[in-house]
């Protein structure tokens, strides 16, 4: 991902979270968004709960993408989870994150219809293919609403 981040010309600077506190590098992470200006912050893969205090402390939107259809699935196994349940819909949520475990207001929504017969990988490949095709259009999306926003002289 650093790799192909780079070729894009994508600034990106590595975290881990290893040995420190969450709130710690948390202050980290925000000084350096403040630094570099930034306006949102996408997570897609992070898999960790940002604190409050990350959340207050950051002005901008942060969203998030989920592989499932929340409010069902919420947390680390919602790939696992939709693909033993007997829902015909399954698919992606794209939403902008609050305190909660995928609680926060959904943005976008995508779904397929499920054949029973797929297996999990088969599943897990369908939704990584929704993932990709629709959250890069919500953050586009958002991004150009922040670009007129600030045009207009209004803060995010």
């Amino acid at each position: 991902m650093l790799q192909r981040a780079a070729g894009l010309g994508v600034h990106t600077v590595p975290v881990s979270y290893k040995g420190m506190e969450r709130q710690t590098i948390e202050k980290k992470i925000v000084r350096h968004l403040e630094r570099r200006g930034v306006d949102m912050v996408a997570l897609a893969g992070f898999m960790k709960l940002l604190t409050p205090w990350f959340i207050d402390a950051f002005k901008g939107p942060i969203v998030n993408l989920h592989p499932s259809l929340l409010p069902k699935y919420p947390g680390a196994h919602a790939i696992e989870e939709s693909f033993r349940s007997t829902d015909t819909e399954l698919g992606i949520s794209v939403i902008r994150i609050d305190a909660g475990i995928d609680t926060g207001p959904i943005l976008l929504q995508k779904s397929f219809t499920r054949d029973l017969t797929e297996s999990q990988a088969q599943i897990e490949t369908r939704i990584h293919a929704l993932e990709h095709e629709w959250f890069p259009r919500v953050v586009l999306d958002l991004l150009d609403g922040l670009d007129g926003m600030r045009a207009s002289g209004a803060r995010p």
